[in-house]
């Protein structure tokens, strides 16, 4: 647009926008199919919550439209069809298939949950050490 469409008392008129569908979506990460069944699933659920027809495995869920909305929608989907569950917050810290699919397998969250238990544990003998040190 060359400019927003306004009412005639200056605001936004949010219906004369036009219509974004998900033909128009321009995606710049190109296509790679699922390769297992884990991912074949992630993609389906994904491609019925933002209502597009193909989801690659490395498309950003946030380049493909989705919202905090849709990402709840998806965990929901998740969490139900897996029996499995799963923080929203990890929807945002894995935005792909691929990513969301090596963490439900295991190998990153895995990994995650240690580092993040030694960073934890750093953390409390620090500040146990400095409380020491004060008093």
């Amino acid at each position: 647009l060359d400019a927003l469409p306004l009412t005639p008392n200056g605001k936004l008129d949010r219906k004369a926008l036009p219509d974004v569908n998900a033909e128009t979506k321009q995606v710049s990460v190109e296509y790679v199919s699922p390769a297992n069944e884990l991912e074949q699933q992630l993609v389906a659920i994904a491609a019925d919550i933002l209502q597009l027809d193909k989801v690659g495995i490395d498309h950003n869920f946030f380049d493909l439209g989705a919202d905090s909305i849709a990402i709840v929608r998806m965990n929901n989907r998740i969490e139900s069809e897996f029996g499995r569950e799963v923080p929203v917050v990890e929807m945002f810290h894995y935005p792909t298939i691929r990513f969301l699919a090596s963490y439900l397998g295991g190998e990153e969250h895995n990994a995650g949950l240690v580092k993040n238990a030694q960073t934890r544990a750093e953390k409390i003998r620090q500040a146990r050490q400095r409380r020491n040190e004060k008093g």
